[in-house]
C-alpha cells in the first residue's frame, strides 16, 4: 500500500471537504493526488467502510505506509525506524600537541588519555513545552514535558497536529499518548511542502484543556520539481505564470522558515 492510499491520509482528505468545505480541486492539488483516488476513498466514506468521526491517528498504520517506498515516483520516503551509529576517529587523524622538544599525537596508538566526565542530560526541566522538528518531507519530531504543576486531574495527554500552511489552521489529526508527561516521539504527517504546529491538550473528565502550543515547523518538498502555492508541481515547460507563481512562493516559504527559526 502506497502513501497515497492510506486510510489514516484519506480521512484527512474527506474531513477537508465535509468539514472545511474545500472543493476537490483544491483537495488533490494540495494533497497530491488524482481525483480518483478521492473519490475511491470517499465512495468508501459514504457506504459507511470509512468513518471521520474519530480525529485520532493510528500510527501504526500510517507508519507502515509512509515505509513504502515507490521508487518510480521520485518522491523521498523513508522508513519509521530508530538507529544509532558509533563513529571513530582514526588516531592518525588527531591534533598533535607539543611536548617540550618532542611533538605526539593526542590519541596516538597505545596512548591513554583521560577525558573529562560527561555530564548527564537531566531527565525533565519542570518545565511546560512542546516542539516540533521537521525530520523529512513526510515525518516530523515532537518532544515535550507536562511538570507535576500541570497534570493534576488530567487522565490522558491529547498531542494535536494543525496544518497552519494557509490563514486558518486546520486540524490534521490528534494523538492520544496517555499519561506520557515527558515524551518524544517521530510523527508520521505524510504531507510535504506544509506548515504544522503542535498543542498539547489535557484530559480532564472528558474535557481537553489545552496546555501549550509549539512553534511552526514547515515540511520541505518531496520533489526536485517546482511547486506553485497551490502546491501544484510545475513541468520545466510550465508556463510563466505558473514560474512566477513558484518563485514568490518559494520566496515566501525562505522568508517564513527564516522568522521561524531566527
Amino acid at each position: 500500500m502506497g502513501r497515497k492510499t492510506s486510510p489514516a491520509l484519506a480521512k484527512i482528505w474527506i474531513r477537508r471537504k465535509e468539514r472545511d468545505g474545500w472543493p476537490i480541486k483544491k483537495i488533490c492539488e494540495v494533497y497530491g493526488i488524482s481525483r480518483s483516488t478521492f473519490y475511491r476513498w470517499y465512495n468508501k466514506y459514504k457506504s459507511g467502510e470509512l468513518s471521520i468521526d474519530d480525529n485520532y491517528l493510528d500510527i501504526e498504520e500510517l507508519s507502515k505506509d509512509l515505509s513504502e517506498v515507490e521508487p518510480s515516483s521520485g518522491e523521498f520516503l523513508y522508513r519509521y525506524r530508530f538507529a544509532s551509529s558509533h563513529i571513530e576517529v582514526s588516531p592518525y587523524l588527531q591534533p598533535e600537541v607539543s611536548q617540550g622538544n618532542q611533538s605526539s599525537s593526542i590519541l596516538s596508538k597505545g596512548t591513554e588519555v583521560e577525558t573529562p566526565p560527561k555530564e548527564e542530560l537531566p531527565k525533565a526541566y519542570n518545565k511546560l513545552y512542546l516542539y516540533l522538528l521537521p525530520r523529512d518531507p513526510y515525518w516530523a519530531f515532537a518532544y515535550w514535558e507536562v511538570p507535576p504543576s500541570h497534570q493534576q486531574g488530567i487522565s490522558a495527554i491529547i498531542l494535536r497536529i494543525l496544518d497552519v500552511t494557509e490563514d486558518q489552521p486546520y486540524l490534521h489529526y490528534d494523538v492520544n499518548v496517555g499519561k506520557t508527561f515527558i515524551g518524544k516521539w517521530y510523527l508520521p504527517i505524510g504531507v510535504p511542502a506544509r506548515k504544522f504546529m503542535g498543542i498539547l491538550l489535557g484530559d480532564k473528565n472528558g474535557e481537553l484543556v489545552e496546555l501549550v502550543r509549539s512553534n511552526v515547523i514547515y515540511l520541505p518538498r518531496d520533489s526536485s520539481l517546482p511547486v506553485s502555492a497551490t502546491g501544484k508541481k510545475i513541468p520545466l515547460g510550465g508556463s510563466l505564470e505558473l514560474k512566477i507563481d513558484w518563485a514568490i512562493s518559494s520566496l515566501a516559504d525562505y522568508l517564513s522558515s527564516y522568522y521561524l527559526w531566527y
